[in-house]
């Protein structure tokens, strides 16, 4: 049920990465995708689809502090 929306998260985030110029990219910004990702994952007690894990969890971790 929830998982589109981790999907769309994802969407999102890798969007704003192809194209920082377009929007600043914030550790704010990012922090309340990641945020919005953890909610869900645990509404759907830790079945978040793989891509979104693969997407958001290791860039969020590389992401360079402005």
């Amino acid at each position: 049920m929830l998982a589109p929306a981790a999907d769309t998260i994802a969407g999102i985030y890798e969007a704003l990465m192809a194209e920082p110029q377009s929007i600043q990219v914030t550790d704010q910004l990012l922090d309340g995708l990641f945020a919005s990702l953890e909610a869900i994952d645990a509404m759907l007690d830790g079945q978040v689809g793989e891509r979104a894990r693969a997407v958001l969890g290791p860039i969020h971790e590389d992401a360079p502090s402005p």
